[in-house]
């Protein structure tokens, strides 16, 4: 008697099926999937993840593309961050408990995790106002971003 074995889908494979009409959305074919990947590595929960979370990291891998990054540069930037990422969100849960992150903070958070992450990794990168005005105009101010890398700089020991 042969046992089927189902394993539920993986979190990435959800927020794929979930957000899959933004697709379109996305600058190239793969870009959804590769924000969701990115967004269940560093580890956040489905209940951090809303449309907003997802507009805001394609419109970065967007920004990051018309930078005419190469691929495997992007790769990079998002293995980095996935790592900063982890430390980050392993640190905020022990400070400020894991339910208490809105969609909206781990959205931020994602994009100053690849911020720090294309910093780290490029030789030539864009600075932390273009990201501002790209990203976050009418979110916040620069300063604002400031101390946000600085705390997440903090919260990994000041190492990339």
């Amino acid at each position: 008697l042969a046992m089927a074995v189902t394993c539920a889908p993986s979190v990435a494979t959800r927020l794929s099926i979930k957000y899959a009409h933004f697709e379109e959305d996305a600058h190239r074919p793969g870009d959804l999937k590769l924000v969701c990947r990115f967004l269940a590595l560093v580890g956040f929960m489905e209940k951090h993840v809303d449309e907003g979370v997802v507009k805001l990291l394609l419109r970065t891998v967007k920004m990051l593309r018309r930078c005419d990054y190469a691929r495997i540069d992007l790769l990079s930037m998002l293995a980095h961050a996935i790592s900063y990422g982890r430390r980050t969100l392993a640190c905020m849960r022990q400070r400020i408990g894991s339910g208490r992150m809105s969609p909206s903070e781990a959205g931020n958070v994602s994009v100053l995790l690849l911020y720090l992450a294309h910093v780290y990794t490029q030789d030539e990168n864009c600075p932390i106002a273009t990201w501002h005005a790209y990203l976050f105009k009418g979110r916040c101010t620069v300063r604002d971003l400031d101390r946000s890398t600085i705390i997440i700089l903090e919260f990994n020991d000041w190492i990339l």
